[in-house]
């Protein structure tokens, strides 16, 4: 094909510039695969670090609302055994006051009868009277309880 001059240098210089457009077309459209790469997983690793750090902090919740949950067990169990002890000790303080109350009750009784048997004596001095008072005021005194 015989094309005059001109037209022939004129597709030289189209073609050899389509192949420098061609290459700077290449390298532009690495630069912009490259940046979108980049972009890409740069948001991918932020959506991961953001669903990992999610993960640790309900975890963490988890944990700390099982701890909290744990503590108030304990806490109430304590309450019941303080209940329980503060109970048992009203008991024990209200078994004290009867058995002081029965122990003076029986005191007074016992001190009546030893003051009954020194008057007897008092009155009449018998064998009978004065074995009744010495028995009646040992118990009085704690020698025979």
């Amino acid at each position: 094909m015989n094309l005059e001059p001109e037209y022939q240098r004129d597709i030289e210089l189209d073609s050899e510039v389509n192949k420098k457009r061609s290459g700077i077309m290449w390298v532009f459209i690495i630069v912009i695969g490259v940046f979108l790469g980049n972009v890409l997983s740069y948001g991918t690793y932020e959506v991961y670090s953001y669903w990992k750090l999610k993960m640790v902090m309900e975890a963490a919740n988890s944990a700390l609302k099982e701890q909290r949950i744990k503590s108030a067990e304990k806490r109430k169990i304590q309450e019941r055994k303080n209940l329980i002890y503060q109970n048992q000790l009203q008991q024990q303080k209200i078994v004290r006051q009867l058995q002081l109350r029965k122990e003076s009750a029986i005191n007074s009784q016992m001190k009546k009868t030893c003051t009954f048997w020194r008057q007897q004596v008092n009155k009449e001095n018998t064998a009978q009277n004065r074995s009744n008072r010495d028995l009646a005021c040992a118990r009085l005194n704690g020698s025979f309880r």
